[in-house]
Order: structure tokens, then sequence, then C-alpha cells
């Protein structure tokens, strides 16, 4: 599935594309006390690409390596780092420019595709966002000359071999601190769903579960269903803020003492897999997973191609 973006008419707006796209993108291999609560995903960035991946949710935080190699800014998940290797006794970090330089690498083997990316403080107060303006510094210097800002009206032609970067650094002085303080936002907008999230998740007690993530996404495949010409159609009349964004992202087992989001990833696989939920000419927006899965994946890309029946 590495071009299939190739497939795309290049008039077609990038928001009423399906595309899959990974939570937390960086967590594939943890320490020995974090793997099972803070793994994510099992493929790495250059590897979640090659199966269709195209939008990457990058979490940093700083190391203190040295700055003339450029990997002063690693990923992270929460207070657990990213590692390399699933071996236990190799320290090395995944490091913000290595991400950089696999979507580099992918898309000059791969023009006809388009990588969109996020990048947030992974820990620590937004107040040091230094780290952000660091990681920025070298987001410009290692895909600068590729690199287009995201705006609604994008279409697949102009991004082409291009990463959309849809994250914004903002500054805002505290009064308290009298300091100014740096954070990113994302400049996608926002569609209503979390209303879906906050009606399944007790965000109190922070329990949750596979079932309860397969009731709240059947919730919302019902309400927000419609095919891609309706879609188009909602777009122009300004009914619904697109693109769609839903993250099939699991926060975790608590049914144990540690939460295990591998368990919540193989029950919400199996439901998307099962026959009929993922229609193809349906749209489904920018669904983030965790767990990266083939299947899953190819159902949601080939949901764009609804001629290939």
């Amino acid at each position: 599935m590495e071009n299939w973006m190739s497939r795309i008419n290049d008039s077609k707006k990038i928001s009423l594309i399906n595309i899959p796209g990974t939570h937390d993108s960086a967590a594939y291999c943890m320490n020995r006390i974090s793997f099972k609560c803070a793994k994510t995903q099992e493929l790495t960035i250059a590897q979640q690409l090659e199966i269709g991946i195209r939008d990457l949710d990058i979490r940093i935080v700083q190391s203190h390596t040295d700055t003339s190699q450029d990997e002063d800014i690693i990923c992270c998940h929460g207070i657990c780092d990213c590692y390399v290797s699933p071996n236990f006794c190799d320290n090395r970090k995944v490091t913000y420019k290595s991400v950089l330089l696999d979507i580099k690498n992918f898309l000059e083997k791969n023009p006809s595709e388009t990588v969109l990316i996020g990048t947030y403080l992974g820990r620590g107060k937004w107040k040091y966002g230094y780290m952000l303006v660091r990681a920025y510094q070298l987001f410009d210097k290692y895909l600068g000359n590729i690199s287009i800002r995201y705006k609604s009206d994008l279409t697949m032609g102009e991004v082409r071999g291009k990463v959309i970067n849809y994250t914004n650094i903002i500054e805002e002085f505290d009064s308290n601190d009298k300091m100014m303080r740096t954070k990113s936002i994302t400049n996608r907008p926002s569609t209503g769903i979390n209303e879906i999230h906050r009606k399944y998740q007790n965000c109190a007690t922070f329990k949750t579960n596979g079932n309860i993530k397969v009731r709240e996404m059947q919730d919302m495949f019902q309400i927000y269903n419609m095919t891609l010409e309706e879609a188009e159609l909602k777009e122009k009349s300004k009914k619904i803020t697109f693109p769609i964004q839903y993250s099939i992202s699991c926060t975790g087992e608590y049914d144990c003492c540690l939460p295990h989001p591998l368990n919540q990833a193989i029950i919400v696989h199996s439901f998307i897999q099962k026959e009929g939920v993922i229609k193809k000419g349906y749209y489904y927006g920018w669904l983030h997973m965790d767990f990266a899965n083939p299947i899953t994946t190819k159902l949601l890309i080939e949901a764009n191609f609804p001629e290939d029946n």
C-alpha cells in the first residue's frame, strides 16, 4: 500500500479523504518497566508508512545528547521514552530527527504521497516550550523544503511529495510566573466527535476497555454515516466541519493494576475488520489508531475507491 494516494484525483480535498493515522506513533519500543502500559505500536515509523499510514502523532521531550548531532529531542509517551530496539540492553532512543528522516526518505521514494504530522510536548509543563521551538528548528532543517502548512482547502495535487504540518507554536505571557510560555496546538478544525468520546469514557476515573470503545465507534459510525459524495455536499454546505478526526487509540484497560493498550486494540481491530463495518465509498475521515494494523489500514484506504468493487 506504499503508493495508494497515487489513485486519488489531484482535485480531491485532503480533508475529504479517508486517511489512516497512528496515535503516539513512535511508541513501538519501550523499556522493561513501561513496555506494556506505554507501548502503542508494533511497527516503526518507516514500517507504518509502508503499510499505508499517512498521519503521524509525535510526542517529544528534551534529551541531553550532544546538539551537534541534532539528537537532543527524543520521542516519548508520557513519562516513558521511546526506544529504537526491543532489546532491553539497547539504550538508543527514537529521536525526532530520525522520524523526520524516515518521512523524508519515504517521500523521496514515493512522490505521489503526502504525510501529515503533528508534534506535541510529550511531558512537562508547557512553559518548557523551548523543546518545541527546537523541534521546529529541526523540522525546518530536514523537511522545510517539502513542508506545507495545513489548510482546509488543500488538494491532493498540491501536497504530493510534501509533508503537511498541522501544528502551530504559540506563546502566551503568564502573569503569575512573569514569563512567556510556549505550547503547540493543532490547526485542524474540531468536529464535535469529542462529545461522543466523553459519553463513553469517564475521564474522572479514566476507566475504559475494548468493548466500551467498540460501542463508542458504533455510535460514531452511525452519526457520521455518509458516502464520499454526501461528505462533499455537506462540506460545501458547511453543515459539518471536515476533516472528521476520530481516535481509535486505546487509552488503556484499567481492569488490572496497569493499563494494557494491546488488549484493547485487539478488540477494536477485530470489530473494524468484521464484514460491513467499513464500507467502500463511505467517508470515515482521519482515523488515528494504536497498534497500526495492515488489515484495518487497508480497509480504510480501500473505502476511498468504490469503483474497485
